[in-house]
């Protein structure tokens, strides 16, 4: 197998055998199908609340085809829930990118670089979409129970059509070209050359076809530059810095049995890619033999293991492997493709660990995560055999079945307006008995009960969905103690997210660019004033020592609350002569505005 890929041992640059190309590709794939069988039960639930979220039309209800008569409906009190706490989740947990999180310099100088930090910081936020990645983020932690990203280096690339410079003098004659002019010196080097002026034609671009090819032919390789066309082709560069994926919890298993050291705990990254994107993709070799993958069909490549349709199996390694002799290899990222051949094989070139990982309620046993929703599940299915049971006996309080002698009535029977039906009066001498159902409607308590379950389960109350009727129910003060409960749940679950995925995400942006950029960038920022201004980006303040302190660590109600009485008593305080003038009302101001998620104050303040 021909293949070229190396490693050191000891200093020493050393060729990986075939013998450790196929250990260490056994390995993977073997440690891949390991751990994501330990996590099976997690799988299981996430595919559980999905459907219970997004169920298929014919389950939303209507007659069972198997039963015949009976109702099978499915409510949508999951839905409701997801969608009441995803919004109330987002709005307290993200307000907008420049109170997301705030910098402060460890020492002098980078004190004084770190609102150019945050401002280098806020300005890949944008470019890279963060708010939009963020509420998918949002997605997976809700549905699934985790949040899981991966942070990379990514380049975008446009095509971008410009007006050619040409040079004064042409390279055939030293002549000028004047394309502006119908009749150039051009025409005259290939009229003089026994063409007709007449004969030749002109492109789009109002330059002769004769010439350009002329040109072309002359230049060889420095055509696009010396074109004789007034426009070229060329790649711009739109962005090159951090990136973030967001993964979704079926494409990641980690060694369950090393999740407490996570950021050296191996990894697994499963994802799916035609033939014709691996041979693209330039970190990528050794691709010998991978096209074939997808016409093999034997136990091994079974199961969407190795090829999926005309895709292929890629498994990404993250972190410390042994060699087949027992060499350690440390911080390594090798990509499998196909179960077969090792494509990418190096020291991972982010130096940190690219994943970040944060589970709502996690398994002791698998380290994996489960939806908040999932516990809600079996009440919201006892609801549905209710509902679904009253309604079977509210068709049978309004369309009765009779009591009848048999044979009665004999024959098929067609009902429609006015028709007269003929029976045996010998057989049928008193009119049919109606049986009686009224019974079997007693399940609405139940299901007030199981409703009320599923809102202190999952602590997603009616009052969030702004329902005004679900007010009626309790007084004044029970309604305050339930909006007070679900909000201090609410912020609880928020410090988890700002702790686990905010701020491991800003930090490991702000060391890949500390680490991997060294270019001088103007960046736009706002003054005090509300003036703009661009400040200059350079290693100095990239490489900085800061601490990064996150906001909006507390739910939306409670920081109005707390906003409310701090600013009580500061009116109160203002009220001392000693004290008064030592305020400072503008950064009270600031502040204010920060904790309710407005607008950027510095827009109202001018020198």
């Amino acid at each position: 197998m021909p293949y070229n890929l190396e490693y050191y041992d000891d200093k020493i640059q050393k060729k990986l055998s075939e013998e450790n190309h196929d250990f260490l590709a056994s390995y993977i794939f073997s440690k891949w199908d390991e751990w994501n069988s330990l996590r099976s039960r997690n799988l299981e639930s996430i595919s559980a609340v999905e459907k219970a979220i997004y169920p298929d039309y014919k389950s939303f209800g209507g007659v069972s085809s198997s039963s015949g008569s009976k109702i099978n409906i499915r409510m949508p009190e999951i839905y409701e829930i997801r969608e009441t706490y995803k919004a109330h989740l987002w709005k307290s947990w993200f307000s907008s990118l420049d109170s997301m999180f705030d910098v402060q310099g460890k020492a002098k100088q980078c004190h004084d670089n770190a609102a150019k930090q945050k401002a280098s910081l806020i300005d890949i936020f944008r470019s890279i979409n963060l708010v939009s990645k963020f509420e998918k983020g949002l997605d997976n932690w809700i549905n699934k129970g985790e949040f899981i990203a991966f942070i990379s280096w990514s380049t975008q690339i446009k095509k971008i059509r410009r007006k050619s410079i040409l040079s004064e003098k042409n390279l055939l004659n030293g002549d000028e070209v004047i394309f502006d002019n119908e009749y150039s010196k051009i025409d005259e080097i290939f009229i003089g050359e026994g063409n007709d002026k007449s004969e030749n034609k002109k492109t789009s671009d109002g330059v002769n076809e004769v010439a350009q090819k002329h040109f072309s032919a002359q230049n060889g390789n420095d055509f696009e530059v010396y074109s004789a066309s007034p426009f070229t082709i060329k790649d711009e560069t739109l962005y090159d810095g951090p990136d973030i994926t967001i993964v979704p919890s079926e494409a990641f298993v980690f060694d369950p049995s090393k999740k407490e050291n996570f950021e050296t705990c191996p990894k697994i990254y499963r994802s799916w890619a035609t033939f014709d994107e691996i041979k693209a993709n330039k970190l990528y070799k050794n691709l010998d033999g991978i096209e074939e993958i997808c016409s093999h069909k034997d136990s091994q490549f079974s199961d969407n293991k190795a090829t999926r349709n005309d895709q292929i199996e890629i498994l990404e390694f993250w972190g410390n492997v042994k060699l087949k002799d027992g060499t350690l290899l440390r911080n390594y990222v090798i990509t499998l493709a196909g179960r077969k051949n090792i494509i990418r094989f190096e020291e991972n070139p982010f130096i940190i660990n690219p994943f970040i990982f944060a589970a709502f309620l996690e398994d002791p046993e698998t380290k994996r995560g489960y939806s908040p929703l999932f516990v809600a599940l079996p009440l919201n299915e006892i609801s549905e055999t209710i509902m679904n049971l009253q309604l079977d006996a509210l068709r049978l309080v309004i369309n009765k079945p009779y009591l009848a002698p048999k044979g009665a009535l004999s024959g098929k029977i067609n009902i429609k307006e006015g028709a007269i039906i003929e029976y045996d009066p010998t057989l049928m001498p008193n009119q049919p008995i109606p049986l009686d159902f009224k019974d079997a409607i007693v399940g609405w308590d139940f299901l007030r009960f199981f409703e009320s379950k599923i809102e202190s389960t999952t602590g997603i109350f009616k009052y969030m969905t702004g329902d005004p009727r679900s007010m009626n129910q309790r007084t004044a003060t029970e309604a305050t103690g339930i909006i007070t409960g679900q909000n201090i749940r609410l912020s609880k679950e928020i410090d988890v997210l700002n702790y686990k995925v905010k701020m491991p995400i800003i930090e490991k942006i702000a060391e890949l660019i500390a680490n991997f950029s060294f270019d001088i960038k103007e960046i736009k920022v706002s003054l005090s004033n509300g003036d703009i201004d661009f400040v200059s980006i350079d290693e100095s303040v990239r490489q900085g020592n800061y601490d990064y302190l996150i906001g909006d660590s507390n739910a939306a109600f409670e920081r109005k609350t707390k906003l409310k009485d701090s600013m009580d008593l500061l009116f109160q305080m203002a009220k001392e002569p000693e004290i008064a003038p030592r305020i400072k009302w503008v950064e009270v101001m600031k502040w204010a505005f920060g904790q309710i998620g407005s607008v950027d104050p510095n827009m109202f303040i001018k020198d």
